[in-house]
């Protein structure tokens, strides 16, 4: 059950359009479940050699908006809350594998779980998020 997420032209984490943003092409892998293997440039570099915190944080936030999306595409989430677990280091230039869950869904909250692994498996950032339908 491999079905790719749509992705917007101009958002920085997943935008085809995006010329310095992250590429994440998340697929619904299933039900309530995506993922992406993503290539971690070194523009994405805070230390020289190690990814930024805060983009690895910002891979994640999209992968919960990825995956609430794919449990209901007419539903638009923003991120209420995010919690990260920083646990190895992400050098630049590795490919890592971004993914999330779906915890809890009821109408206008969602709780997400995810995780970034590196190529060999070990797990490097943990995640958890809540999100909101967003109010007009």
């Amino acid at each position: 059950m491999r079905q790719a997420i749509p992705r917007s032209k101009t958002c920085f984490a997943c935008g085809t359009e995006q010329e310095v943003g992250l590429g994440l092409a998340f697929e619904a892998i299933a039900p309530g479940h995506v993922a992406a293997v993503w290539l971690v440039l070194e523009r994405f570099a805070g230390h020289p050699t190690l990814a930024h915190g805060g983009v690895l944080a910002a891979a994640l936030d999209e992968a919960f908006g990825a995956v609430i999306w794919s449990l209901d595409p007419n539903r638009f989430m923003v991120t209420a809350e995010l919690s990260l677990r920083y646990i190895a280091p992400v050098r630049v230039g590795q490919r890592v594998r971004c993914e999330a869950r779906i915890v809890e869904h009821h109408r206008w909250l969602g709780r997400c779980a995810g995780s970034i692994a590196l190529e060999d498996g070990t797990i490097a950032v943990t995640a958890t998020g809540t999100l909101a339908t967003q109010r007009r």
